[in-house]
This record gives structure tokens, sequence and C-alpha cells, in this order.
């Protein structure tokens, strides 16, 4: 097999692979990827659950998104395959998606969702997903089934303006968008705070498990031009 590539090694990984001249120079462990195991495959998995559609320019946006990434792949000479995550994980054809959307109706969060994806992924494939990821769930979790033997993984996070920047309103009764359950609070400044170094630590860490795994995480705000997301693509080689 022709020698493609390294990638930093992921737990599971051959030992056989791994590039001990690497090693011996750098002190970090990678594994050699051949070009027979980097067939031009994308794996693309969109979050479709309710939270995902808290605001119609938040759900308009990851429709968008998710189009602009399949089209553009598939321009690009890769087979894709994109997967909805919602009550389970569903594939979903890209002529399907142009022609009706998406649907955010699913009350399960993502991090539920991850055992069903992992069986989707395909061996030494580009695996992309779409989500918020706003979920009680350890980033490096949540990272891991997408980055175990692939050959690039990226995460893209779609928010809206109320995700990136609420604003402070006084006493608020919020709903949680997946369970229904009602909580009332108060939003002042010192919450916005909270809120803010939490979705920022959320943010890291993502970002840290990603990296960990060879790969790129994005948050694509409000407002940011999709182009955004195809740079993140030539990132991932998928696009020159």
């Amino acid at each position: 097999m022709e020698f493609h590539d390294r990638r930093p090694y992921a737990p599971g990984d051959d030992v056989r692979h791994i590039d001990w001249r690497a090693l011996a120079k750098t002190d970090e462990v990678l594994v050699r990827i051949h070009r027979e195991e980097v067939a031009p495959r994308l794996d693309l998995f969109v979050d479709v659950s309710r939270s995902m559609a808290t605001t119609d320019a938040k759900a308009q946006r990851a429709v968008d998104l998710t189009a602009v990434l399949a089209q553009s792949a598939r321009s690009g000479g890769y087979d894709v395959r994109l997967v909805t995550l919602g009550d389970r994980a569903l594939r979903v054809s890209s002529d399907e998606l142009l022609k009706v959307g998406l649907t955010f109706d699913s009350r399960r969060p993502l991090g539920d969702l991850i055992p069903e994806a992992s069986a989707e992924v395909r061996p030494s494939s580009v695996r992309i997903v779409v989500s918020d990821f706003l979920v009680p769930a350890d980033p490096a979790q949540l990272v891991r089934p997408f980055g175990h033997g692939a050959g690039r993984v990226g995460l893209l996070q779609v928010l809206s303006t109320e995700d990136a920047t609420p604003a402070a309103s006084g006493a608020l009764r919020l709903m949680d968008a997946e369970r229904d359950e009602i909580r009332e609070v108060v939003i002042d400044r010192a919450a916005l705070k909270r809120y803010s170094e939490r979705l920022a630590r959320l943010q890291a860490g993502l970002a840290d498990a990603t990296q960990r795994h060879g790969g790129v995480f994005r948050t694509l705000p409000p407002g940011a031009p999709l182009g955004d997301a195809l740079a993140a693509l030539g990132e991932l080689g998928v696009l020159s």
C-alpha cells in the first residue's frame, strides 16, 4: 500500500501502523496512513434534536450548512454518507436533503445517539458532525467515537444568537427543548457570566478532544458566512 500521510495514534489503532521513526524524532506517536486506507468518503452527521430548532434561523442555518458540506464534498469526488441523529441514527440521501430539508423534532439529545452513530462510521473516512453540542456530556466521550479510526474528523458547532450571546431578561421560565422540563430562573449579569464561562469551557473541551484525534473544531456564530464551513473542509483535506 502506498504511504499517504500520518495522524496521531488513537486507542485501538493497529500498532503495526505506528511510525517508529517519527516517534524517535519527535516523541509523538503517529500512525501511518496508506492511500488504500484513505478512500474518498465523507460521513456527515447532523444533530436533528429539537434544540437545533429553538429559532427558525438556527434550524435553517443547520440545513444550509449540511447541504453546502454534502454538495461540496460530492463535487470533490467524495462518496457522501449523510446520517441524521434524531430518535435514531438514520441515513438520508443528499437528494432528499435538498428536496425536503431536515426535521428537527427528536427528543433525544446528541449524547444518547453516540452508540448508534458509531455503527455508521466507515473505516478511515472523513467524519464531520454538525450540532450545537449543548448537551451535558464529557466532550472527550462525544468526540471519541467519531475520531477513532477516522481519516480526519471535524466538529462544526451551530449556535443561535440566543445561544452565543444571551441578553439579560430578568425572571424567565425556561423549557428544556428535548424533555419539556420547565425551570424558573433569574437572568442577570452574574448568570450571563456563568453561562459564558461554561460555554467557553465546553468549546475548549471540544476543541482539545478533536485536536487529539488530529481534527478541527469550529464554531459558526450567527451571521458567520457559510464559507467558513468550506474552510474547515479544506483543513480536513476534503477540498484543496
